[in-house]
């Protein structure tokens, strides 16, 4: 809960990596989930005054509206948030929204004392306007499936006002597949004012491009969900998915995925994003403690009342305390990382 508000940075922004954590719904109702920031988008922890996410996740928030409860969707209900977003922990996102200063919770993970900081506010994405969440291919690279969400936020605007809600919102994607095939719209939920899809074609790849304008939740709009089903990979169709060049090629992509198989570097939804070789160990130690991190976070949050730390509460000392540990130990892994130049915009 934001008891001292948001400082808008920019809106619009895209955020990419994998999500730490499984969802979970807030005291005010808010869906929340962490991400690991993939190179390219760690510039999106540091907060303006360059304080940076101590946990080097960057929580997403978004309440979705409230009239879902009238199709029998309890959306406060975290099995039904993880269920509408894709059960995203482990996955491949891109996140677009407003890229914002909890000026309630600080870089260190603490809840922020009266009045709260922008220059010690972690930053987040918040709202979120539109998510995707992409599964790896199939194993014999058949099919692959994916999850697209825009939403508007309907937050009461209580006790502090959440920047853009119920506004209507504008999510869009474009993805490449291989030319003379179509998607599958698996299922969708559409609550949303409108939706586009067009197709442009080219002699070695057919791009659909997906628009939704989400409208607002007192006009009993504002979400829209679809589960799509996409041909799998072509090695054109992977690296411009990917935003590689097609024209450098894929060796390098592949010593750093460390396979030679085509099919094992599809499975890599990350490939692009990679660092090189002698980084994958600690990064990988690090993920394992962002998740711990992101899963104490959701323990301290519900011993929270309003947002407010409990004064004479051991256990949520002794989480804090353990918080704090993760926190250091991660430190001491990021500058170790950072020596060796694992991160691109760190």
């Amino acid at each position: 809960m934001g008891i001292w508000g948001w400082d808008e940075i920019e809106d619009g922004v895209t955020l990419k990596g994998f999500v730490a954590d499984s969802p979970f719904v807030a005291s005010d109702a808010d869906w929340n989930f962490n991400v690991i920031p993939a190179r390219g988008f760690r510039h999106l922890l540091a907060n303006p005054s360059d304080n940076r996410n101590g946990s080097g996740l960057i929580e997403c928030e978004i309440e979705p509206p409230q009239h879902l409860k009238n199709l029998g969707l309890d959306v406060r209900s975290n099995s039904v948030a993880d269920q509408l977003l894709g059960s995203p922990k482990g996955k491949w996102v891109t996140v677009t929204g407003t890229w914002s200063v909890d000026r309630s919770h600080t870089v260190a993970g603490e809840t922020a004392d009266f009045g709260g900081s922008s220059a010690l506010g972690k930053t987040e994405i918040h709202p979120i306007t539109s998510v995707l969440v992409e599964h790896p291919p199939a194993k014999d690279n058949s099919s692959r499936a994916i999850e697209f969400l825009v939403f508007s936020d309907d937050s009461d605007d209580f006790p502090a006002k959440v920047p853009h809600s119920h506004e209507i919102r504008v999510g869009s994607f474009s993805v490449p597949i291989p030319p003379g095939t179509n998607f599958t719209m698996v299922s969708e939920l559409n609550q949303a004012n409108s939706k586009t899809v067009s197709a442009e074609d080219t002699a070695r790849f057919r791009t659909e491009t997906f628009q939704v304008v989400s409208g607002r939740p007192e006009d009993k709009q504002g979400f829209y969900r679809a589960n799509i089903k996409l041909p799998g990979f072509t090695l054109l169709t992977f690296l411009l998915s990917r935003g590689s060049d097609p024209t450098k090629g894929i060796r390098e992509m592949m010593h750093r995925a460390q396979t030679t198989s085509l099919r094992a570097l599809f499975q890599r939804l990350d490939a692009a994003a990679l660092a090189p070789l002698p980084c994958a160990s600690l990064l990988g130690q690090m993920a394992g403690l962002q998740g711990q991190i992101a899963s104490l976070a959701q323990q301290l949050k519900a011993l929270q009342k309003d947002g407010v730390k409990p004064k004479h509460d051991p256990a949520f000392k002794d989480l804090q305390n353990e918080m704090q540990d993760l926190l250091h130990k991660l430190g001491a892994l990021g500058t170790q990382a950072n020596t060796l130049g694992c991160f691109d915009d760190s």
